[in-house]
């Protein structure tokens, strides 16, 4: 899944990070329609893979889009300055969206989070020392597995009106 989140290279030639870093950049407006989320004022912005990307990264850009897409107001150190731009949306989501599970969670193999306080704050100190860090691969993965299990459901895909009949 995670694999599949980063880089569905079967479904489109691009990876999440450059779908998000296409939408920021070119400042793209996101809007849910009945084929699901497209460019508003799509005429103005062809770019090959574009619709692919959409489609194959959607419940992760809802999660963005819910955010605040673009002009996300995210407190440091969840903004992840200097990350790359799918740790940046895992690191604002992480900080501002994730409801911790009572139960402890496995990371990895003998690995579990029990003390969630405890944890939020360490993956905190870790982005703020920034992607050259030694840890930053692993926070990364943290992150990243971290929101593939909990983040993807925050992204409900938004009811659609059904027409009225006469």
């Amino acid at each position: 899944m995670t694999i599949a989140l980063l880089h569905a290279a079967a479904t489109c030639p691009w990876t999440l990070a450059e779908t998000l870093a296409v939408v920021r950049e070119r400042r793209l407006a996101l809007v849910e329609s009945s084929r699901g989320l497209r460019v508003r004022h799509r005429h103005a912005h062809d770019l090959p893979g574009l619709d692919e990307a959409l489609d194959a990264y959607a419940p992760a850009l809802r999660v963005w889009l819910r955010l605040g897409g673009a002009d996300a107001r995210v407190p440091a150190p969840w903004r992840a300055e200097g990350w790359g731009e799918a740790t940046r949306l895992f690191a604002a989501w992480f900080g501002l969206l994730f409801e911790p599970p009572a139960a402890p969670v496995a990371l990895r193999e003998g690995e579990a989070i029990t003390d969630w306080r405890r944890y939020r704050a360490s993956v905190a100190a870790r982005l703020a020392l920034g992607p050259a860090d030694p840890a930053a691969a692993r926070v990364a993965e943290d992150l990243t597995r971290l929101f593939v299990r909990f983040g993807l459901g925050t992204a409900a895909t938004p009811a659609r009106r059904l027409p009225m009949a006469a």
